[in-house]
């Protein structure tokens, strides 16, 4: 008998997913560059996982740092067994959430471990050299997951007796540690719950379940966004390919070939496949939803998506601690006036645009903080129960997000708190300037900061990029501009650049930005024009 023909349905989220693989053991479940797993030997390699865990004494209220190749079969193997045993999980390997291309430094990873109170760190047979380096100084022990198979898919049961199937938790559990990126500020460690990851999985479950199975496509990593996205793809009885990073041209092979029908993708991704597909003739038929979000888009540019995936395409705005929270659907992507906006609150949520509290929301059209309330929200900061209280209020997470919501209840983005611009006692909104260099035809992308250098006080830089070919001057982008924000909202400095500073993910690394146009430096990075 199949080792996971005993399992059954269960609120867990592993639980379930190990019920759905039980039912078609020899179905393909995982598709990566170099492996198939079928779903018995993806279940067989939890089990082995969880054997191994359980071997170091990994229990409920015990905490396992995880550090693999990216987006590894093993990245899953791993946090499936250690949530099946009751214990909290941790990625180490990068905080960045659409990349993982480069690996955090040692001391990076030291700290989030400490912080984190991990006492077993598992890696691939890749990574355990730098495993057993941090562990050095630490109380912590670095294991390979499946030290007699470290390179190709299980094909035995090794492991699988002796996994308890009934490990006790409490639904408020902490479940994962998720580190933000840190483009605000210091990385936090944001915890969430068994129930509230149990929550999201089956939300993106219903939302994936379909007529057939879905075959999922991750290009991000399943440590950061996706993660649950990929849960409640197993869980809805479907399959995953697995790519490392965004490849345009990968991507675009196995949208043909492996039938993919869900995939996330950043805002730059997005572009570069609209750009692909607008020049081929490719079937799109079996796309159900192609989701995007992470930074703003460009209205013009959502639109050429939205005629090349059609009723597939999704905007989704969520954040590491509130979960998702709104979305903007195909068909409201053919309305330019909706095209500035993030959507509607998903089933579940909901939303209020207020100042300072949340019983008091400002009436429709008001500028405010944004505060969410669902299922979906983080429990606490890791070691932060200041910041904890001042975010979470009254079963309310504060968003840091500024926005406004119109009658219809479409919610628009200006901005984040830290980041208004104060100018002579007026108020800078940088996303409203931001959108609106966006809705320029010619703008590939936009930032506005802060700056100090040229007076004693704070004045508004934008900087853009153009289309390949335009031809755009900086008085007609003046011009624009002065048409779609009032005076006040006006940036001191206009400049278009060849190429914005940028993170691993794709989206504008302010902080570096601010230093380059404060230090004076710009030309030798991109600079092309300023007034």
């Amino acid at each position: 008998m199949s080792a996971v023909s005993a399992w059954q349905n269960h609120e867990h989220y592993v639980h379930k997913i190990l019920s759905v693989l039980g039912r078609e053991p020899g179905r393909t479940v995982i598709t990566t560059p170099n492996a198939q797993l079928t779903a018995e030997a993806f279940a067989e390699s939890i089990f082995a996982a969880a054997a191994v865990l359980r071997s170091n004494d990994v229990a409920p209220g015990s905490t396992v740092a995880i550090l693999t190749e990216p987006n590894h079969y093993r990245m899953l193997t791993i946090r499936y067994a250690a949530h099946l045993l009751g214990a909290t999980t941790v990625y180490i390997r990068s905080n960045n959430a659409r990349s993982e291309d480069d690996m955090l430094p040692a001391a990076d990873q030291a700290h989030m471990l400490a912080e984190a109170g991990a006492g077993l760190l598992v890696t691939d047979q890749a990574n355990i050299g730098r495993g057993r380096e941090l562990c050095q100084t630490l109380p912590c022990t670095a294991v390979v997951a499946d030290p007699d198979r470290p390179d190709d898919p299980p094909g035995g049961t090794a492991g699988a007796p002796g996994v308890p199937f009934d490990a006790r938790y409490e639904p408020g559990d902490r479940l994962v540690i998720t580190y933000t990126s840190g483009t605000t500020g210091r990385p936090k460690g944001v915890c969430h719950s068994y129930r509230g990851w149990n929550t999201m999985a089956a939300g993106f479950e219903a939302v994936v379940r379909g007529s057939s199975p879905p075959t999922f496509l991750a290009v991000t990593p399943v440590s950061q966004t996706v993660g649950v996205m990929v849960d409640g793809t197993l869980a809805a009885g479907g399959s995953l390919v697995l790519h490392e990073r965004f490849s345009g041209e990968a991507v675009l092979r196995d949208f043909a070939g492996l039938g993919i029908t869900d995939c996330y993708l950043a805002v730059p991704h997005l572009y570069e496949l609209t750009a692909a597909l607008q020049l081929a003739d490719q079937d799109l038929s079996k796309l159900r939803h192609v989701i995007y979000s992470g930074s703003p888009a460009a209205p013009h540019r959502m639109a050429e998506a939205a005629r090349v995936f059609g009723r597939a395409l999704l905007q989704s705005y969520g954040s590491t601690e509130a979960g998702p929270v709104t979305y903007l659907g195909a068909w409201e992507h053919r309305e330019a006036d909706l095209l500035t906006t993030v959507g509607r609150p998903y089933p579940g949520v909901r939303l209020r645009v207020c100042q300072r509290d949340p019983r008091r929301p400002l009436p429709a059209g008001r500028t405010g903080e944004i505060w969410v309330r669902s299922g979906n929200l983080m429990e606490e900061y890791l070691g932060d129960p200041a910041l904890t209280a001042k975010v979470l209020r009254e079963g309310w997470l504060r968003t840091g997000d500024l926005g406004r919501v119109d009658d219809a209840g479409y919610l628009t983005l200006t901005g984040r708190i830290g980041e208004v611009i104060k100018n002579g006692g007026l108020k800078v909104y940088p996303a409203t300037v931001e959108r609106a260099l966006l809705m320029h035809p010619d703008v590939s992308s936009a930032a506005v900061i802060g700056i100090r250098h040229r007076k004693d006080y704070e004045e508004a830089y934008a900087a853009v990029t153009l289309l390949p070919g335009a031809a755009t001057t900086l008085p007609e982008l003046r011009q624009h501009l002065g048409s779609a924000v009032s005076r006040a909202q006006a940036p001191a400095v206009l400049a278009v650049w060849a190429e914005l500073p940028a993170d691993e993910s794709g989206k504008v690394d302010k902080r570096r930005l601010r230093a380059l146009a404060e230090g004076g430096d710009c030309a030798s990075h991109g600079l092309l024009a300023e007034e």
